[in-house]
């Protein structure tokens, strides 16, 4: 049974990423560290053999876990995005745990009429998804945790690869977090369209409180955790926050996806 559902996986890669993504079970083997590939439609990537950086890739263009035309809200997703356009505004995508850079090239690739800021706590993901974003238009990345309120905090390994890294604040810890609001302040022109955030846990830090900007986004995108954090209560206060608001809720593989409704 895993050696078919190996064989399926990669048959999906092969098609979705490319074939020269299949040459990482070769570089493995053969102790390389890296793999360089070309991404169907998007250009040049990069991953380290031996890590989750595949199944990064995997889940967001195998799977296509952030398609959104899959949906009947789309059309007003795309009349959203076209209003904005035809106001001279510029729509504004956030993705918070943007790990290598998959789901910033996945965003990039789907709407290239957006500007995109990639968040990213972890240094060396945040290298590579530099690396991984060199060639895409309109792509920042910020090497930094996200909260509700700015700090400092420290990085926590839950030995689940670099796509576990979780955030915990410290007083004395040497990562800076930042806020939305602080993401937004000099982007005044821009116009809040998506805010996808997959950040192992510290959800419940970022809707704590100063969550004006989500009745702006119009789609959020999050990624729960619960399941990795027992009792811990991760997702309570996102529940809260987005349950108060005028959205639709929509499920799409790990993924809660909230579109607002168009008379909000």
């Amino acid at each position: 049974m895993g050696l078919a559902r190996n064989a399926v996986d990669n048959l999906r890669d092969a098609r979705h990423i490319g074939p020269s993504f299949l040459m990482r079970h070769f570089n493995s083997c053969t102790h390389r560290s890296l793999t360089h590939a070309r991404l169907k439609r998007v250009g040049p990537i990069t991953i380290r053999n031996r890590t989750s950086d595949a199944d990064v890739f995997h889940q967001v263009f195998a799977t296509h876990q952030y398609e959104l035309t899959r949906f009947p809200q789309f059309a007003d997703i795309r009349e959203f995005l076209d209003r904005t356009l035809a106001a001279g505004r510029t729509p504004l995508i956030i993705d918070l745990g943007a790990n290598i850079g998959a789901s910033p090239l996945w965003f990039a690739s789907r709407f290239p009429e957006c500007a995109i800021i990639a968040v990213e706590p972890d240094p060396t993901n945040a290298e590579l998804c530099r690396r991984n974003l060199a060639h895409a238009r309109n792509v920042e990345v910020i090497e930094a945790a996200i909260g509700s309120t700015s700090g400092r905090a420290e990085l926590v390994d839950n030995d689940r690869g670099k796509w576990g890294i979780s955030t915990v604040r410290s007083d004395t810890g040497a990562l800076r977090v930042c806020t939305v609001a602080e993401l937004l302040h000099q982007r005044a022109d821009f116009c809040l369209f998506l805010v996808k955030i997959d950040i192992e846990g510290f959800e419940r830090d970022l809707f704590a409180s100063n969550t004006e900007w989500a009745a702006e986004a119009k789609v959020v995108i999050i990624e729960p955790h619960d399941w990795l954090l027992p009792g811990a209560g991760t997702s309570r206060s996102f529940q809260r926050v987005m349950g108060e608001l005028d959205f639709d809720l929509l499920l799409a593989g790990e993924n809660l996806v909230y579109v607002r409704r168009p008379d909000a």
